[in-house]
């Protein structure tokens, strides 16, 4: 049986981040990086006047089908594929009416991915052999539930020392290795 593969879009294959740097760039003149964002809670390093904005900006419809994916991520989803059943597992931005459906249809066109909308806080409770995140704290609720160690994507947001891991995981910083472990987990 094919396993089942979890796998996480913002931070992993979708550039959240990268999308959010231009807009808050050309708004406050500022000049965000993706090594700016070091805590998973963007308010942590945004300004509050930057935070309201940004959540203005995220609540306008098209912006979820407007982000890009990080270089080597289609081919990367494309290997998982003919390691098992991938099955895109993300968690919606509750303060906009489209980004559900417009995830959905990004999904679909870039990489043929369903999509399983749930709540950050709910996705250690789904089925699966795999989870690919990148976030530590969901990471760790999927080790306390499953007993089995979860992916992370190493991403400077799950630097931050003041969130340690209670459970072990894999850490990878590339698409390759994470596919080679999960093909080695799989005796591939």
């Amino acid at each position: 049986m094919k396993p089942v593969i979890l796998l996480d879009v913002d931070g992993c294959i979708g550039d959240f981040v990268g999308m959010i740097c231009p807009i808050l760039n050309r708004r406050f003149a500022t000049h965000y990086t993706e090594a700016d964002f070091t805590h998973w809670d963007l308010r942590e390093t945004l300004a509050p006047a930057e935070s309201k904005y940004l959540n203005e900006a995220l609540q306008q419809e098209g912006i979820a089908t407007a982000m890009q994916w990080y270089p080597g991520a289609k081919e990367f989803v494309e290997e998982l594929k003919t390691i098992g059943t991938v099955l895109a597992l993300t968690a919606p931005y509750q303060s906009s009416k489209t980004w559900p459906y417009e995830r959905q249809q990004w999904l679909l066109r870039h990489f043929g991915l369903p999509m399983m909308s749930v709540p950050g806080e709910y996705k250690h409770m789904f089925d699966g052999d795999f989870l690919i995140e990148d976030k530590l704290i969901t990471v760790n609720q999927w080790g306390d539930t499953r007993g089995t160690e979860a992916v992370l994507i190493d991403r400077p947001w799950n630097q931050d020392p003041r969130l340690p891991s209670r459970r072990p995981y894999y850490r990878f910083s590339t698409y390759d290795s994470i596919v080679s472990h999960i093909r080695i987990e799989c005796d591939l």
